[in-house]
């Protein structure tokens, strides 16, 4: 958040022309990672977060518990895989176990 508010501050309008929506994991439902009900990313830097959330720009928020148990089936593994780069064979091999 501290660096997304940042470049929101310090460069106004090519935020507003080149970025469409804001994706980022932040909150919690339920429990949370730093303390109950608390989630690392906005309690660290409450003052990034209004920032971010007040621009203007529209917002997906993805609380905590989203992260929690992402799954991605094997023909994805694959497709990304093929893109032929370090993050893609990370994946691969992650998903091998």
């Amino acid at each position: 958040m501290t660096n997304a508010a940042l470049f929101l501050r310090v460069y106004p309008e090519l935020a507003k022309e080149k970025i469409d929506q804001i994706v980022f994991m932040g909150g919690a439902m339920g429990l949370g990672n730093w303390r109950p009900s608390v989630e690392f990313n906005i309690f660290v830097d409450p003052e990034a977060a209004k920032i971010v959330m007040n621009f203007g720009i529209p917002l997906v928020m993805a609380p905590l518990n989203v992260t929690h148990k992402a799954q991605i089936m094997k023909t994805e593994i694959e497709q990304i895989v093929e893109i032929d780069n370090p993050v893609g064979k990370a994946f691969f091999d992650y998903g091998l176990d």
